[in-house]
This record gives structure tokens, C-alpha cells and sequence, in this order.
């Protein structure tokens, strides 16, 4: 019985595997929207700090902090980490990376496709316009 369970469990894990795909650092800094339920917004600049905001009942809310690339090259950590939305206090967010025909994806959730889609680079776009 344990072995099955272990198996099943084994099975559970492996379907929740999401792709992730090397990027290069350069191509990361840009302008990243959120695809789901709220008006989420990442800027990550070329400097290695990030802005974070979105607007909720009129109210904009925001962070600030550090990224990186991690060393596989799939995962960005953004360091001191709210989603702005709930009450935790901000912390470390490892985000896998994923390219879709040309676009950076930074994934939230695998299991339901949730993920901030890069719309441009910051020299092409208005970051004061928020």
C-alpha cells in the first residue's frame, strides 16, 4: 500500500513539472504583466531592482527590491517579495522563466498556466506612467 501511494504521489509531482527554458540575463529587464485576476506589473530593470504594483479598488500598491538570475538561468529570485494582495509579510520569490514564441513568461502557476508576460523594454515604454 505505501508503495502505491509513493507511486501516486511520484505521479502527482511529475504532472505539476513545469518547462522552464534558459534566458540570457540581457534579455530579462522589461515591462511584465500579470495574465490572470489582478492588473499585476513588473518592471525589472537593467540595474538588477524590480518594481512591483497593481491597482486594486482604485488604491496602487507597490514593492521594491533586487533580482537575480539564478545560475541555471531558469529561475529569477526577487528578493523582498509581496504579491500585495494578501497579508504575508515580503519575502524571497523564486519565479521559473519560460519562452513562448519569443515572449519571456515568469510563471506563478504551472498548474493553472499563471504567469507575467514581458510587453516590452523599459526604453520603449512610459515607467513613470503607472
Amino acid at each position: 500500500m505505501r508503495f502505491l501511494f509513493t507511486i501516486l504521489i511520484a505521479l502527482l509531482l511529475s504532472s505539476c513539472n513545469c518547462r522552464t527554458d534558459k534566458i540570457e540575463k540581457e534579455l530579462l529587464p522589461g515591462r511584465y504583466i500579470f495574465t490572470h485576476w489582478t492588473r499585476d506589473t513588473i518592471d525589472i530593470m537593467e540595474n538588477g531592482t524590480y518594481q512591483h504594483y497593481t491597482v486594486i479598488n482604485n488604491t496602487k500598491l507597490k514593492n521594491s527590491g533586487t533580482w537575480k538570475l539564478m545560475e541555471t538561468q531558469e529561475e529569477i529570485l526577487f528578493e523582498n517579495f509581496s504579491f500585495l494582495t494578501d497579508e504575508n509579510p515580503p519575502g524571497n520569490w523564486f519565479s521559473r522563466l519560460r519562452l513562448e514564441e519569443e515572449e519571456i513568461q515568469l510563471i506563478y502557476a504551472c498548474d493553472i498556466n499563471a504567469y507575467y508576460k514581458r510587453i516590452g523594454g523599459l526604453d520603449s515604454l512610459d515607467i513613470n506612467h503607472r
